[in-house]
């Protein structure tokens, strides 16, 4: 498998995985259907401006995608309110000296 037919193997598992279809990922990236269709199925070729034009969740997607692939533990970010508390249980136990559990 080449690289560019993996990377579209990713980005397809990405947003399928995100539970786009094809017209919301379309719309999303402000494209037709069949130009969309055209890149993922590797007729057209993917263009930086297309891949950076991927919504979030499906650029986050493919970066756990590819890290598992290369046996990299992937840890999502912790967002709103697990991140406070995370932040704060990290920050009690560096000026307490005990880790947090």
């Amino acid at each position: 498998m080449t690289a560019v037919n993996q990377e579209l193997d990713y980005i397809r598992r990405a947003v399928s995985d995100c539970a786009y279809t094809m017209e919301a990922l379309a719309t999303e990236l402000g494209k037709s259907r069949q130009y969309v269709h055209a890149v993922l199925s590797g007729d057209k070729p993917i263009t930086f401006e297309f891949f950076a034009s991927l919504p979030d969740d499906v650029k986050a997607r493919l970066i756990e995608l590819r890290g598992a692939d290369y046996g990299f533990v992937v840890v999502r970010p912790a967002v709103g309110p697990d991140a406070i508390r995370s932040f704060v249980a990290g920050l009690v136990g560096l000026l307490t000296g005990k880790q947090a559990a």
